[in-house]
Parts: C-alpha cells; structure tokens; sequence
C-alpha cells in the first residue's frame, strides 16, 4: 500500500484583522507556545486529552508552554499563567 503525502505552504495576510491573534491571545505572543483544546459537549475527549497533555508538566515548563480549556465562551488555563482571557474574542 502507498501513501500520498501532501505538503502545502500558506500564506496569511498579516495586514487583514480577520487573521490576526484575538487580542486576548496578544500576551503570549513572542513569550509562550499557546495550546488550545475545544472541549466537545460531553467533554469526554477534552478530559482525556488533558490527562494525556499534563502528565509531563515538567516538558511543558521547560517548553513555555500555556495550554487552555475553552468549552463555549469559557476559557480556563490548564497549564501556566493566563489571566483575563475572553472566550468570545
């Protein structure tokens, strides 16, 4: 069996606000490496994926990483520091 790979290359139009960072995102910017994990209505998959990302907090410290829970329009830091997020942004 064969498999194709495909490889692509994007590029954004820094200049159009539909692409920027939301603003509440801006603080991370050039500091930290942001994971953000959707959680689904019945959370089941977030909650695994949450396990499965903070058992090694020490890899994610060293890598400055900040990871973020958002279900609907919360948003909740899971790992490192994140004050005043706006899910809706």
């Amino acid at each position: 069996m064969s498999k194709t790979l495909l490889y692509g290359a994007t590029k954004i139009d820094e200049t159009n606000s539909a692409y920027s960072p939301a603003k509440s995102l801006a603080a991370f910017q050039w500091k930290n490496r942001v994971f953000i994990l959707f959680a689904d209505k019945e959370n089941a998959r977030a909650a695994r994926q949450e396990n499965q990302l903070l058992a090694d907090r020490n890899a994610l410290d060293e890598r400055d990483m900040v990871v973020l829970k958002v279900a609907g329009k919360n948003v909740r830091s899971l790992f490192g520091a994140a004050d005043g997020l706006d899910g809706e942004a």
